[in-house]
């Protein structure tokens, strides 16, 4: 099977611009009128952060539109990246920048006014793994047991370490992929 590569679908990339911007002016018009009156010449700061994070996020669509599942499972960044977030994951519980919130150790500071959520970006890493090894053909009982433990030692990883984290909506999310 031939997988598709290039610039997103365009059709797809209107609706999730079209989504972005209704999500934008929803955050906008709740926070402006309180942030108005109380940050001043401030009040549009979620605002411009949430374009922020739109550009980011479109960045990151662009350059994944650009991966074939093929390449996700040989991509050893991706792996890298994997274990990578995990121990992210692990030093928000145990790092002098951990950010504990509602009981759950979910969070680093990465400055004294912002927060990072290292499961959000091993979520999407995990997506992608699992897309690679799904790829794959499995004709014979060991190409099927390969292709089991690609998929679920990843998981179970991701599992413990949100369990660690005491992260359990985040889990819950895990075990529906």
């Amino acid at each position: 099977m031939q997988v598709a590569r290039g610039p997103a679908d365009p059709t797809y990339t209107r609706l999730v611009l079209l989504a972005a911007v209704v999500g934008i002016v929803f955050v906008f018009s709740t926070t402006f009128p309180r942030g108005g009156r109380e940050l001043g010449a401030a009040g549009l700061y979620h605002l411009k952060h949430q374009l922020a994070y739109l550009v980011v996020g479109l960045l990151c669509m662009i350059g994944t539109s650009h991966l074939t599942p093929h390449k996700c499972v040989r991509s050893r960044w991706l792996a890298w990246a994997f274990v990578g977030g995990i121990v992210a994951m692990l030093m928000c519980r145990w790092s002098p920048w951990a950010a504990p919130a509602g009981g759950s150790f979910c969070w680093l500071w990465l400055t004294p006014t912002n927060k990072i959520q290292p499961s959000e970006f091993v979520k999407v890493i995990y997506v992608l793994l699992l897309a690679g090894a799904l790829s794959q053909p499995m004709d014979t009982p060991p190409l099927q047991r390969r292709m089991l433990i690609l998929t679920a030692v990843p998981l179970g990883v991701l599992c413990v370490a949100l369990w660690i984290q005491k992260d359990l909506g985040m889990m819950a999310m895990s075990y529906g992929y």
